[in-house]
């Protein structure tokens, strides 16, 4: 149609990117456009024609996307400057936002890396994520990765005085 538009942040618009640098735009299997900023993840949404921010750092802090893959439909993982993070949505064309849940992994849950570079990510025929960060390359088959939830340590008490 000869249209040109852009997108950006803006502060008194909720539904607008969440910051202006984009480090990576993506395509998922769903068809949702994906933009990946220095603060958070967001979902453009057709009936809107505007992107929704999903995750940003109020969600999780220092949440700069650096580059997003997907094998599955519903499903997005993406690389940050701290580690990276699985979201699973639910969206059907014509709704006007999507739902997101997020699991986030880093160093702790076995990822080599601890900072992923933009444009750095590939999935094999086998469907095998590839992200490649300051300590080489973490790699893992999504049906592979396990979602432990972490217990809050208990309490106990080895002793009680009062004075």
């Amino acid at each position: 149609n000869g249209k040109l538009t852009t997108y950006f942040n803006n502060d008194s618009n909720a539904n607008s990117l969440s910051n202006n640098t984009v480090h990576t735009i993506y395509r998922d299997h769903s068809g949702i456009i994906w933009a990946g900023t220095s603060n958070g993840l967001n979902a453009f949404i057709p009936k809107l024609e505007t992107f929704q921010p999903v995750l940003t750092e109020t969600d999780i802090s220092y949440l700069t996307i650096s580059d997003i893959r997907s094998v599955k439909p519903g499903e997005i993982w993406a690389s940050t400057q701290t580690g990276i993070i699985r979201i699973t949505y639910a969206w059907e064309p014509g709704d006007e936002k999507l739902e997101a849940s997020s699991w986030s992994f880093d160093r702790s849950s076995g990822l080599l890396s601890t900072n992923y570079y933009a444009r750095s990510s590939a999935v094999d025929n086998n469907g095998k994520i590839f992200f490649g960060g300051n300590e080489g390359i973490d790699f893992f088959h999504q049906v592979d990765v396990s979602f432990i939830q972490k217990s809050k340590p208990k309490l106990i008490l080895t002793e009680f005085i009062i004075d």
